[in-house]
């Protein structure tokens, strides 16, 4: 993650804001034709996507000292009010804007939000070119995460080998996973597997939705005509697993990926073994139809990619002449909170009022501020060790803590005051200013000149820099109509925050939370909630020989003495079923951003056995016990911000009556929050 001191620098900002400025046709020639019945020099409103961090915690000029932009109002905030943000925001940021070199005209109104990182402006056109530019600086230097949707689609061969015609020499295969995905709408092809993985680039994802078997294997019948085995795992269903990496343009994706998938159910079948004159032998064999794909391609971001197509053949069956095809979309997104509209609606409705838009032709001229007379009084929430910094922060060597004390020695002890502590950070307090901690609600109180409170607020950010917080994360597993999850995945695709989304299908009466998990973790440590039934089943069955002494009665031989017997024994394995969640959180730079690395599994059905020996005139068949597992994993790298909630992944649960005969699927939604160890009603 970059640092949040890494903005564009003054040299760079400068050159880059007067080359807008006067050629605001840096774009290509088709563009400039499309913008030229458009005035350059209109006033417009524009938003923009602005993460200057440096922003969000305050900056410091020789001009004006320490200035931090202010936070939106209420929303049942006054008129007034609004126009007071309106003037303090716009003060400050386009302060901040002009030391990166950007000059505006006369009239101008910019506004930004510290908590969406939003800024919109009103300027003219020739002037929003500079701003658009120093955002897109600013996204560059922003972190992206690789956003897949796999898909497998069955459709009739004659359909599917049509669409293979039309993409020969295309590289983006979107057209035709639209037409699929319309014959499935209409009942003409079937739509199998459909997911979500969200990964970072160059960091493994897989996404499992398998049921397990624990499978009889060297199945033998020993001489007391009992059936001994071995059990080993099987696994059966659909399995995903990608390696993405994206190029340095940010537009293109390379992409490693592979599938397995079990186009049919697995089958348990009788093999013949052998026979004699009085019976016939067979012995229990698994049959499996496994399709699959290994392959790398080259992808740009908001397309789609056939990855392979094959013929779910089962020998012997009764079965139409379809085809699979497995494809993939793919979004390339910026760990970015959402753009409000608020600020544009600020100035669409008070912008007027506060400072009423120039006629004529912009006048650039920049009008220097003077450097505010007199003292300035500013508030501060701060750390709630604040007051036992002083001794750590200089002041002489510390005394011996083993040496031995004297007796004659007077003691006594001085409280250090808020004004002692600043002024051993070096900073000044001349006649008039004061400094006041309020320690029910840690709140640092100053009066000085604007040259010393930058270096109070500097001292402060200093502080804050080293408080410790912690992760807290949050994951749903849900359950709903296959037509409403998939709904919900299509109107996330692309979107980086999906709050809006999850508070819509939390209103659907058939929407439902399987489970909730909520863990707190340090950065860099990993922590796992788990709520887990142990579950034993048969992993082998063996008979031996045991010798047994018996009475002898009077008058028989020794060899008597001893019986031999057979007796039956057998293994058995646990495991634990049910949910586990375990996550690696790590704080970015920022410490806004969080990267996760986390791991959810989730058994959506009770495990079942099944099977025995087949018996009957003339006839046996080996055959022990199988126990089949229900369940779905999703293992991935995400990057995401403070509150964001975030769909992880989907699946089709299978393995009880309710699944089986009906479209339901699950998914996984997962919020993570930045907590900070602060008093209560404290601020970051």
């Amino acid at each position: 993650m970059t640092s949040p001191n890494s903005f564009p620098s003054l040299l760079f900002s400068g050159v880059l804001a007067l080359f807008c400025i006067a050629f605001p046709a840096s774009v290509s020639a088709q563009q400039e034709e499309a913008k030229e019945e458009l005035d350059p020099y209109e006033w417009v409103i524009e938003t923009y996507s602005f993460p200057a961090y440096e922003l969000i915690g305050g900056f410091a000029s020789e001009e004006r000292g320490a200035l931090k932009p202010p936070a939106l109002p209420d929303s049942d905030a006054s008129e007034e009010e609004i126009q007071d943000f309106i003037k303090k925001s716009n003060s400050v940021v386009s302060h901040y804007l002009e030391m990166q070199g950007l000059s505006f005209p006369k009239g101008s109104l910019i506004l930004f939000d510290p908590e969406s990182l939003t800024l919109t402006a009103r300027l003219p056109r020739i002037a929003q070119s500079s701003v658009a530019f120093t955002s897109d600086a600013y996204l560059s230097n922003i972190e992206m995460i690789v956003e897949l949707q796999p898909i497998i689609i069955e459709a009739p061969a004659d359909t599917l080998r049509e669409k293979l015609e039309k993409i020969s020499g295309v590289s983006d295969h979107s057209e035709i996973l639209t037409e699929l995905e319309g014959l499935v709408a209409q009942g003409d092809a079937t739509l199998i597997n459909q997911t979500r993985m969200q990964t970072r680039s160059g960091q493994r994802a897989k996404i499992e939705q398998v049921r397990e078997t624990a499978v009889p294997v060297d199945l033998a019948l020993n001489d007391e005509a009992v059936v001994e085995y071995e059990a080993e795992f099987m696994q059966e269903g659909t399995v995903w697993e990608t390696d993405p990496v994206i190029g340095a343009d940010d537009e293109t994706l390379d992409l490693n990926i592979g599938l397995k998938h079990n186009y049919a159910p697995n089958q348990r079948v009788q093999k013949l073994l052998t026979t004699d004159k009085n019976m016939t032998y067979s012995i229990a064999q698994t049959e499996t139809y496994l399709a699959g794909l290994t392959s790398q391609y080259t992808m740009l971001s908001g397309t789609a990619r056939l990855l392979a197509v094959w013929k779910p053949e089962i020998p012997g069956a009764d079965q139409p002449d379809n085809l699979q095809a497995a494809f993939v979309r793919n979004e390339l997104v910026r760990v970015l909170p959402l753009t409000t509209p608020i600020l544009a609606g600020y100035l669409e409705e008070h912008g007027e009022k506060v400072l009423p838009t120039p006629e004529g032709a912009p006048e650039f001229e920049q009008v220097a501020e003077e450097i505010p007379e007199g003292m300035i009084v500013r508030r501060y929430t701060i750390p709630p060790t604040f007051m036992s910094t002083m001794g750590s922060s200089g002041g002489g060597a510390a005394a011996d803590p083993f040496a031995d004390p004297v007796a004659s020695e007077p003691r006594f002890m001085i409280r250090a005051t808020a004004k002692d502590i600043l002024q051993s950070a070096g900073i000044s307090f001349p006649e008039g200013s004061s400094a006041n901690y309020i320690r029910q609600s840690s709140t640092l109180v100053i009066r000085n000149t604007p040259e010393q409170i930058q270096l109070v607020e500097a001292y402060i950010m200093s502080l804050r820099g080293g408080v410790e917080k912690a992760v807290a994360i949050t994951m749903h597993i849900v359950e709903g109509p296959g037509d409403l999850i998939r709904e919900a995945e299509a109107n996330t695709r692309g979107v980086i925050d999906h709050k809006a989304e999850w508070a819509r299908i939390q209103e659907i009466e058939d929407f439902s939370i399987v489970t909730t998990n909520w863990i707190e973790a340090r950065s860099g440590q990993r922590a796992k909630v788990e709520a887990n039934q142990s579950f034993s089943f048969p992993a082998s069955a063996y008979a031996f020989a045991k010798a047994s002494k018996t009475e002898k009665k009077e008058g028989e031989k020794n060899e008597n003495d001893a019986k031999v017997t057979s007796n039956l024994a057998g293994d058995y394995e646990t495991i634990l079923i049910g949910t586990t969640f375990e996550v690696d959180p790590v704080l970015g730079a920022d410490e806004r951003t969080i990267d996760l690395n986390l791991s959810v599994e989730h058994h959506y059905a009770p495990p079942t056995t099944a099977g025995t020996a087949v018996r009957g005139e003339n006839q046996l068949g080996l055959e022990g016990p199988t126990t089949t597992f229900h369940k779905a994993t999703v293992t991935t790298q995400i990057t995401t911000l403070s509150g964001m909630i975030r769909m992880l992944g989907i699946w089709e649960p299978k393995g009880t009556e309710k699944f089986d005969n009906g479209d339901i699927l699950q998914a996984v939604f997962l919020k993570a929050e930045i907590v900070s160890l602060n008093r209560e009603g404290e601020e970051e």
